[in-house]
């Protein structure tokens, strides 16, 4: 909450709180850091993994499809 009573908006707050650090690193000379580009993997919400739990499997689907995808790369010649 605001301190006028409002909702605070937090869509792309981390953005603008990134974009915000690389401003004060340029301001005082420290060290650039590249900004992340968003691509990263998510990690899973609870609720995935308690769906994942119910059903017996060890980890969820997506964990699964993204092994299964590093080692078909990792085989691949071309």
């Amino acid at each position: 909450m605001r301190q006028d009573g409002r909702r605070a908006d937090l869509k792309f707050d981390q953005r603008k709180t990134q974009a915000g650090a690389r401003q004060i690193e340029k301001d005082y000379g420290l060290r650039r850091l590249n900004p992340g580009d968003g691509a990263a993997a998510k990690n899973p919400t609870s609720q995935k993994r308690f769906k994942a739990e119910r059903t017996g499997r060890a980890e969820i689907p997506r964990e699964t499809l993204r092994e299964a995808a590093r080692q078909a790369l990792a085989g691949a010649a071309t």
